[in-house]
């Protein structure tokens, strides 16, 4: 069985000292095959970390992606003493106007909107918030995709409508306390409780943006494409040439070149580049910040 140690116990004891764990004695790489696997130990050896990686991976690759990996032992599970012990996983997802709240406190540029759960809210709401606009965004609110296409159970089309302010009331009424079934929800569907009534801007194109992590840089990963909107996976899946894939190092942090490839891939010749790129990179701030797993904006403009 082919096993590479790291020598350097020093940069472990960097990433793990701010949170507070155990510093491992020893360490080990695998490659694929091997009958030991991350957080599981299923053979005779007195190593404490166990993680695996393609074996074809040169030396300096091989490091870089255990580099990556041992950001993320905080969330996974350590060995102390020789047992293994699991550490709680967490996971938070967030309605869409949520994480538009939390990007505007961010500094990052976001249409003017409220979430409302009844229909005395959404009369307060545009007389308050929307006294001057004559069109309103009115989106039901479920931690699903596909919305716009989506259908309530109770025969009505769409989760997503523009509409005249003066029919926000109406529409609002029809998604509210409805079951709203779309391609990610499941014949089941879901519940809308609250919609979200926001400005409608006008966007010269509709992008779709989003940072994630990836397992095979070992880090966190921007996706963009130039037309965003509807059905996104089904474009990636026709035109993958559309996709921007920018991956960060998880050390260094997002770069002006970074965030300028993702500029420039989606809109070559855009009014204001050097604004764009500080908007890329205060997502990119918000998703570290924030401890994201995933940050999606569909449509970005």
């Amino acid at each position: 069985m082919a096993v590479e140690m790291l020598n350097s116990m020093d940069e472990i004891s960097k990433l793990l000292e701010p949170v507070k764990y155990p510093v491992p004695k020893s360490i080990a790489v695998a490659p694929y095959g091997c009958s030991c696997h991350f957080g599981i130990r299923s053979c005779n050896c007195n190593l404490d970390i166990w993680i695996q990686v393609p074996i074809q991976k040169d030396l300096k690759t091989r490091r870089k992606m255990v580099r990556g990996l041992l950001g993320k032992l905080a969330g996974r599970s350590l060995s102390v003493a020789g047992k293994w012990q699991q550490q709680q996983l967490r996971r938070l997802n967030i309605h869409e106007y949520q994480g538009a709240e939390l990007m505007s406190k961010h500094g990052i540029n976001v249409p003017k909107g409220v979430a409302v759960g009844s229909i005395d809210e959404v009369k307060k709401a545009i007389r308050d918030v929307f006294p001057n606009q004559s069109e309103v965004v009115v989106k039901s609110q479920i931690l699903a995709g596909g919305r716009g296409l989506g259908t309530f159970k109770n025969g009505f089309q769409g989760g997503v409508h523009i509409v005249k302010a003066d029919q926000a009331e109406d529409v609002a009424g029809k998604m509210l306390g409805q079951i709203l079934v779309t391609k990610q929800t499941g014949p089941q569907g879901k519940i809308v409780s609250k919609v979200y009534l926001c400005e409608k801007l006008s966007l010269v194109n509709e992008m779709y943006f989003a940072i994630t992590l990836d397992r095979k840089s070992a880090g966190p990963l921007i996706i963009a494409c130039k037309k965003g909107g509807t059905s996104i996976e089904d474009l990636a899946e026709k035109h993958p040439e559309l996709i921007v894939k920018v991956p960060i190092d998880v050390f260094t942090g997002i770069t002006d070149e970074d965030a300028a490839n993702v500029v420039d891939g989606l809109s070559p010749k855009v009014a204001d580049r050097s604004a764009s790129i500080e908007q890329v990179k205060k997502l990119y701030e918000l998703f570290c910040k924030c401890d994201c797993t995933l940050l999606e904006i569909n449509p970005y403009g």
